[in-house]
């Protein structure tokens, strides 16, 4: 816990050093505001190497935070690339910049374990000041650096009048995009940094590595990275839609996460562990360019200042929070890969979820199905297995979670995607969407009638009489669900009746009530995880229920995304009365009507015009992005 303080009190003083540095902007040169960074890395090392000679934990705390205060540079650096590149090449000068920050993550680590073998084998001062002394002579070079290569004129790349720390757009796009901004980069480093903290402990604890040998591991990671940014640099960014390659991360990242959830035993654990994690980490990594690409590209000159601070304090805030809520994690369930996994699934949830608002179109239906899938497939095999600490396939509680999950984490989500599917017709839609709900109330009344039996075996209430408070609240609620989907099944032949027969739309809650209901279930249903329901075993250990939270939690939002993308009302256009609209149903219209709401076209570099913002469509050859079947399929 005290490395995890110390890694986010350099959070603290990064905070504080956006706004100086933003401070500085077109007051002084480019040279100075490096110098000034240089300075204080100086200072906050050489207090670093003074904290381990004398062995003070409050002092290394100062330190740390002096240290942090350095971290501005990395707004200057955004800063120098953005206001000097065109929204056509910005992508490519995004992903470089990524590449100089994979050289730190491999030489950080590097510089850690050669410091600890440098203390070891010299010992003249302690193994854990030699980084820092380190750094304290790097400072010294790049100061020398500075002063003899770069030009004391130099402004060039700071706007000539200063703008307020916060901004001054007024138009609520713009709003909204600073705040997804500072939203985006936050998850896409908590996600990053909290996996470095944990495979650090799973590499040591589980895997049985020294802490050099830790360490060298995650070095390496940083030089896949590298690399990985600098073709991406020069063969994709610029040359595909940004929105389409973020889809593709998406999916690389949980495949990754997915690999590290595997407990395969011996070396099988540990190469699924290591491959899963490389290709999580580098996906991870080459989402900042294309994500904060789409972004920039939808304000406005004036305003692209404001959103480099709203990055940087994304970053920032993550450095800080990232170790804490990871050592959290796995104090609190257990250093285990499967906690790990489970936490990196929540933030991958999450920042899909953020992916989604920016392109403004709901996660990937593949995506989502294949969620649906992994939720119900694992809580199956938990259930069913008694080595998990699951009842068995003898026990006929055992069906009551597999049958209830079946019919609402499955069948129910595919009835609410099956609107999603605008290749197909309305009326096919519309008969699969049938034949979904039709198996989930199936489903879920058999899964009511096992419990019932179940408890009428055991001789106890079907209402939760004298039973604990937890468990009292999971049958009220679950009650709740399963009368709600008995509304929703006899309503939609009633609302598909009156529209087929007479051409009207009526039950129009129908859409919006289904929907609710499917995200109320899972709520329950996460509740329902966290009950003791093996009385002759220990039941499911922490990490395994922690991981199916996750997945559920997961589930909740990919299903939850939508009813935030679309209204639910539309306007007549002739300003006559609101016509309701079941957004359920996912029209061709309706789809090709949102198509201008995109951040990033498929066909045509958009650009924004040095006055204004205003957006303008270059049409010549050369802005033309490459298109690919599999991304655009994605």
């Amino acid at each position: 816990v005290d490395s995890a303080f110390l890694i986010s009190i350099y959070a603290i003083g990064a905070l504080i050093s956006v706004a100086i540095f933003r401070g500085l902007y077109g007051t002084i040169s480019t040279r100075s505001s490096y110098l000034v960074h240089c300075f204080t890395m100086l200072l906050g090392n050489g207090m670093l190497v003074m904290a381990a000679v004398v062995d003070k934990f409050s002092f290394a705390l100062l330190a740390r935070f002096v240290v942090g205060l350095e971290g501005g540079v990395m707004l200057l650096t955004n800063t120098v690339l953005v206001t000097n590149s065109s929204p056509r090449t910005r992508s490519k000068y995004l992903a470089l910049y990524q590449v100089f920050v994979g050289i730190g993550l491999v030489s950080g680590p590097a510089i850690a374990a050669a410091g600890l073998f440098a203390g070891d084998f010299f010992g003249l001062i302690p193994a854990e000041a030699w980084a820092s002394a380190f750094m304290c002579l790097w400072s010294l070079i790049l100061i020398f650096m500075l002063l003899l290569f770069l030009s004391s004129e130099d402004k060039a790349a700071f706007p000539k009048e200063k703008q307020p720390l916060l901004g001054t757009a007024n138009d609520t796009m713009e709003d909204r995009t600073i705040m997804l901004m500072g939203i985006g980069n936050f998850l896409r480093i908590a996600q990053r940094v909290s996996w470095e903290v944990g495979a650090i402990l799973i590499a040591e604890i589980e895997f049985g590595w020294s802490v050099i040998a830790a360490a060298l591991f995650i070095s390496a990671y940083g030089f896949v990275q590298t690399a990985s940014q600098f073709i991406y640099s020069h063969y994709f960014a610029g040359y595909y839609n940004d929105a389409a390659i973020l889809r593709v991360l998406e999916v690389g990242e949980v495949t990754g996460i997915i690999l590290i959830f595997g407990r395969l035993g011996g070396y099988l654990s540990m190469t699924s562990f290591i491959i899963g994690s490389i290709l999580l980490y580098v996906c991870n990594c080459l989402t900042s360019a294309p994500y904060n690409n789409i972004l920039l590209n939808n304000v406005s000159k004036k305003s692209e200042i404001t959103l480099l601070v709203a990055t940087q304090v994304g970053i920032f805030c993550a450095f800080g929070a990232g170790p804490l809520y990871m050592r959290i994690a796995l104090n609190f369930f257990g250093i285990d890969q499967v906690v790990l996994a489970a936490v990196l699934l929540s933030s991958w949830a999450i920042q899909t979820c953020v992916n989604a608002l920016v392109e403004r179109e709901p996660p990937s239906i593949l995506l989502h199905i294949a969620l649906a899938f992994a939720v119900t497939g694992i809580l199956i095999i938990a259930v069913l297995s008694p080595s998990l600490g699951g009842t068995g396939y003898s026990n006929l509680f055992s069906w009551h979670p597999i049958l209830m999950s079946m019919g609402f984490f499955l069948f129910m989500t595919l009835g609410t995607l099956a609107y999603r599917d605008t290749n197909q017709s309305k009326p096919f839609r519309r008969r699969l969407h049938a034949l979904t709900m039709i198996l989930a109330t199936l489903s879920s009344l058999a899964g009511y009638v096992c419990i019932f039996l179940a408890h009428n075996q055991s001789g106890e209430s079907q209402i939760g009489i004298n039973e604990s408070s937890s468990r009292q609240a999971h049958v009220a609620l679950g009650y709740i669900a399963f009368f709600w989907l008995l509304i929703q099944v006899f309503s939609g032949p009633i609302k598909a009746f009156i529209l087929e027969a007479q051409g009207l739309r009526k039950v129009i809650w129908h859409g919006f009530s289904g929907r609710s209901c499917l995200l109320y279930g899972y709520l329950v249903a996460a509740l329902g995880v966290w009950l003791h329901m093996n009385y002759s075993h220990r039941g499911w250990r922490l990490p395994l229920k922690f991981a199916l939270t996750s997945l559920i939690f997961a589930l909740l939002l990919f299903s939850g995304i939508p009813m935030l993308l679309l209204p639910a009302t539309n306007a007549n256009a002739q300003g006559g009365p609101t016509q309701i609209v079941d957004n359920t149903e996912f029209s061709e219209e309706k789809a090709s009507s949102d198509k201008h709401l995109l951040l990033s076209d498929f066909e045509v570099d958009v650009s924004k015009s040095k006055q204004g913002g205003n957006i303008q469509e270059d049409t010549s050859s050369s802005s033309k992005k490459k298109s690919s079947g599999f991304l655009d399929f994605i």
